[in-house]
């Protein structure tokens, strides 16, 4: 018996300790105050004014000017159709309209001519009845034959596509000698340097934004900075859960022939933040240390000096967000300026997990 015992104390003492996860490696910065809200968004360039050319009529390409990138001025010739059909129903409305007026012209002449023998007495009133329907009959034909002129005349007016603004040829989904239907787009045609730009607007800062309410834009890659611009188009709500944003459309109020369709762009909206705006205890983090879940956002709070020690434990800390800033994300409530905070790796962190600084970042994203 005692062997037995023996034998399990030592089997106990000599079987190997768990193992020890290593810590998680992170990044760590430091929770600055807030400054001025200024919500700051991503978006992209699109054309602010786009016009789909067609042709009123149906026919087939005869001349086609347009070459992707080419720029024309209001007014000058885009396309042609052939338009032989056209003018010989013009020339066959026109000597329509000849004879209608020779015709009217006729008529006219009898009921006057019916009018004086009935006057004398030597024509009956049923004479002047069909004299004078005989004459209205013969100018309505006229009517008639002038509206025909008309639209035959605008129909070869149709046969040429000319451009409604100064603008660039963005696509051409036709070919020439192509038979093209009436209202099938011939020409995409942009206006030069009038741009919108188009984002999606989070929860938390959409209800600070109404049509109307000024704007600037940077285009990093065309090198413009702080265009004027303001709010055209707040959509409605799209998206799942927490993935929940608003379409907003901003419109620049200059032209600026350095921007580019598809440009990336960043929206700035003074004055805009959640709520009533960040108070005194205010703190701006940035956005990746900002995580979310079923119950709310969150960061997580370094609880000892891992600047100084190099590891420490993650403290998870719900948050009251606002305003998106240039700075990161504005904090309105449950943290403090000079706590730090995990930044790179912060979602994929446990409660009270141990961590590993590998970085010290600013605060500025």
């Amino acid at each position: 018996l005692w062997v037995g015992l023996l034998a399990v104390t030592v089997t106990a003492c000599t079987e190997p300790p768990p193992p020890v996860s290593a810590p998680r490696p992170v990044a760590v910065a430091e929770a600055r105050a807030a400054g001025g809200a200024v919500a700051t968004l991503p978006g992209v360039l699109d054309p602010a004014d786009v016009a789909r050319l067609s042709f009123r009529v149906p026919g087939t390409l005869a001349r086609l000017e347009a070459v992707l990138g080419r720029r024309f001025a209001r007014g000058e010739t885009i396309a042609v159709l052939d338009d032989g059909d056209y003018a010989l129903q013009l020339a066959r409305a026109e000597a329509g309209l000849l004879r209608a007026r020779a015709a009217a012209a006729r008529a006219a002449s009898a009921h006057r001519r019916i009018r004086t023998l009935y006057e004398d007495g030597n024509a009956s009133a049923s004479d002047l009845e069909q004299a004078r329907a005989a004459d209205a009959t013969a100018a309505a034909a006229v009517t008639g034959a002038e509206q025909a002129v008309r639209l035959a005349r605008r129909q070869l007016g149709d046969t040429v596509i000319r451009a409604p603004f100064e603008g660039v040829v963005a696509a051409i989904p036709v070919d020439l000698h192509e038979t093209v239907a009436a209202g099938i787009p011939v020409v995409v045609l942009q206006r030069i340097g009038a741009f919108e730009v188009a984002l999606r607007v989070p929860g938390s800062l959409i209800g600070g934004l109404v049509p109307g309410a000024p704007a600037a834009v940077d285009v990093e890659a065309a090198g413009a900075r702080g265009l004027a611009a303001v709010v055209t188009e707040i959509g409605p709500a799209a998206g799942v859960g927490f993935e929940v944003a608003w379409p907003v459309r901003v419109r620049l109020e200059q032209l600026d022939v350095r921007l580019r369709a598809g440009m990336a762009a960043r929206v700035r909206f003074a004055g805009v933040t959640a709520g009533d705006g960040p108070g005194p205890e205010a703190v701006t983090v940035p956005a990746v240390a900002v995580c979310e879940d079923d119950t709310g956002r969150f960061v997580f709070v370094v609880t000892e000096d891992a600047v100084s020690r190099q590891t420490g434990r993650a403290a998870r800390r719900p948050v009251d967000t606002g305003a998106v800033t240039a700075d990161g994300i504005v904090v309105l409530r449950g943290l403090a300026a000079g706590e730090s905070i995990v930044t790179a790796g912060a979602c994929r962190l446990q409660d009270g997990e141990t961590i590993r600084l590998v970085a010290v970042e600013s605060a500025k994203p």
